[in-house]
């Protein structure tokens, strides 16, 4: 039960977005003004504050051990402390570290504990850390501290919430949780009643927007979640980016929406702009190495067709990367860049470290070591085909496939990735009758096998629809994409068809 509760309340993102996507949780926690003495806000910790958002973690521990030793018993400085610890944990992955940081967990819990319980930061703070660590113990696969974690967190604010229903923190957090929980598939309903974690991601929404445009301290970073789970979990892609556009010019000294927009434009087949931005060099020595840059320059790389360069970048990555998370990933796609270059040899040798190397935590990972263990050596004409149109290529993308027939094809798989390829490309440049009319081929002739191309295709179908206003139709193809029982990427969809089926009952 714990492995089936964290692994749907996290996987709220496909491959791409997953790599660095549970940084943006710890966002969850926005400060206003705390009035009790117990929770002091002032100008030395909102400095550090910043300091922490910007992913500049050295200078906003040193302020820290300033301010706890001046104030050692402000709730808000072990709130801060806590965040610290977290975003190391989460980016560099290293089982030392997590090891070493987890007793944190229970001292700040009995602080905070001993402090005023008539403040709205009181249980506030506790869920803070309660969910932060959740959000660790998951990722180093620690399933049963994290549906804990979860739990209780959701209780601490919701209790939290009818005491102080107007306090702004909660509109945050709670917003968040909604979506994630809401976005859960409905064969979970059950457990989700039983431990008491309902959600609901139209209420989620709107907690989020109301945060989002109260002005105050809080209003940035409530914008920013609204951005990446309108993103990542509900695919209204074109107002997300709009939004972390936004925030990027106006917080250019923000590692965390610098990151997470290059990611979004990259998720969003805008592979070209992506690269024209991508300068992580703008930030220095003072911040938080993020490890995933190689990574993320070579996905783009490998997107545009610059093969050598996209292997040059994709081995920097897994040859240096110490954590355990997104390698079976990272070298399945420095099999593809060996692969499309004619690199033999060293495809091979690729191939073999996606048994050997890294977890199945993520989707991605877990695509990574089927594609290892099962499938045949990929098409590359499909290929080729696949990562131009993932980029923005479209003309690119149609000229590999213009000659192609599917009878040219020799296996089911891939005149099932043929058919399911070409309604990507046009789904992308905005011919859905076209689109509609492929997927629906795609899901007749390979939706009895555990491939992915038809339960994307039947989710695809349903935003299409969607985007029509056939609302029936797109429930019904939201429903179809629910409804297969398995694939690489069953948690990712089946979040994604369980959130837009919620939000059709709203209208």
């Amino acid at each position: 039960m714990p492995s089936l509760l964290v692994g749907q309340v996290f996987a709220i993102s496909r491959k791409r977005a997953a790599v660095c996507c549970p940084l943006f949780l710890l966002l969850l926690p926005l400060v206003g003004l705390a009035q009790s003495s117990d929770f002091r806000y002032d100008v030395p910790l909102q400095r550090a504050h910043e300091a922490l958002l910007q992913l500049r973690l050295d200078e906003a521990c040193r302020q820290l051990a300033g301010l706890r030793a001046q104030q050692p018993s402000n709730g808000m400085v072990l709130w801060l402390e806590n965040y610290a610890d977290v975003a190391v944990l989460l980016t560099r992955e290293e089982h030392h570290e997590y090891e070493r940081r987890k007793p944190h967990e229970a001292a700040r819990l009995k602080a905070l504990a001993q402090l005023d319980a008539r403040s709205p930061y009181y249980l506030f703070t506790q869920a803070e850390v309660k969910l932060q660590w959740a959000i660790v113990h998951y990722r180093f696969g620690e399933n049963w501290a994290a549906a804990r974690g979860i739990w209780q967190a959701w209780q601490w604010l919701k209790e939290n919430d009818r005491k102080f229903p107007d306090f702004a923190l909660h509109q945050k957090s709670l917003g968040v949780l909604h979506v994630l929980l809401g976005s859960i598939p409905e064969k979970y309903d059950w457990m989700m009643a039983l431990l008491g974690l309902r959600g609901d991601v139209q209420e989620g929404m709107a907690r989020l927007v109301r945060a989002a445009e109260t002005t105050g301290p809080t209003q940035t970073e409530a914008a920013f979640l609204r951005a990446l789970l309108q993103h990542y979990v509900l695919r209204q892609d074109q107002a997300a980016l709009q939004a972390l556009d936004s925030l990027r010019q106006r917080h250019p000294d923000n590692e965390l929406i610098d990151f997470f927009y290059l990611n979004s434009l990259l998720k969003s087949s805008q592979n070209e702009k992506a690269l024209a931005l991508y300068r992580p060099e703008r930030f220095d020595s003072t911040y938080l190495p993020l490890p995933f840059y190689p990574y993320l320059r070579g996905e783009m790389l490998l997107y545009r067709g610059d093969y050598d360069a996209a292997a040059t970048q994709l081995a920097q990555f897994v040859g240096s990367y110490t954590g355990h998370n997104h390698l079976k990933d990272g070298y399945y796609k420095l099999f593809l860049a060996y692969w499309l270059s004619h690199q033999e040899t060293a495809a091979q040798a690729a191939l073999a470290h996606i048994k050997n190397m890294g977890t199945t935590l993520t989707d991605a990972d877990r695509y990574a070591l089927r594609f290892a263990e099962d499938q045949p050596l990929p098409h590359r004409a499909l290929l080729r085909a696949r990562l131009f149109s993932d980029g923005g290529y479209y003309e690119e993308a149609q000229a590999t496939l213009r000659t192609k027939r599917a009878d040219d094809f020799k296996n089911l798989r891939d005149q099932t990735e043929f058919y399911y390829r070409q309604g990507r490309i046009y789904q992308l440049q905005g011919k859905s009758a076209e689109a509609l009319q492929l997927y629906a081929q795609t899901i007749r002739t390979g939706g009895e096998h555990p491939w992915y191309y038809a339960p994307n295709a039947a989710l695809q179908s349903g935003y299409l629809l969607l985007a029509r206003g056939e609302l029936e139709g797109a429930q019904q193809s939201f429903r179809q994409a629910l409804s297969f029982p398995d694939h690489p990427y069953k948690d990712s969809i089946d979040n994604k068809a369980r959130a837009a089926l919620q939000q059709l009952r709203h209208r």
